[in-house]
């Protein structure tokens, strides 16, 4: 019986920790998504200015 309660525990510490990281990694993941869309809408307004 405490033996699967504290099973039960480290699982729902390790998901808690693992949905923080998934959250962190969601954040960079989208952050480097803006700096690329950023970066092509420039280079699309740069071509158009040649243009």
């Amino acid at each position: 019986m405490s033996k699967t309660f504290t099973i039960a525990r480290f699982n729902s510490n390790v998901s808690k920790y693992e949905a923080k990281y998934n959250m962190k990694k969601a954040e960079k993941a989208t952050f480097r998504t803006a700096m690329l869309y950023r970066c092509l809408v420039r280079e699309i307004v740069n071509s158009k200015k040649e243009n």
